[in-house]
């Protein structure tokens, strides 16, 4: 995948389902970082799974890739969460 292409989560149980479908992600580290006002920083203290997807402008399919990818791992997170 091309560096551009990539899922930021605050979960990481979320992280660790993304990176086995081999899906660039990352994992912003929330007790390391200042708060800013984002929504990121606010789930995460909060206790709400977060998740982004940011694709490099052009990366349609990359982008539709990725939200496959990831409305299947939701599903299974939801299953054992609920």
């Amino acid at each position: 995948m091309d560096v551009d292409d990539f899922i930021l989560t605050t979960d990481r149980s979320l992280f660790n389902r993304i990176k086995e479908k081999n899906i660039n992600v990352v994992c912003e580290d929330i007790n390391a970082i200042r708060d800013d006002g984002s929504l990121s920083v606010y789930a995460a203290r909060n206790k709400i799974p977060y998740v982004n997807i940011e694709a490099e402008h052009q990366h349609f399919d990359e982008q539709l890739q990725m939200l496959m990818v990831l409305e299947d791992i939701i599903k299974e997170y939801r299953q054992e969460y609920h």
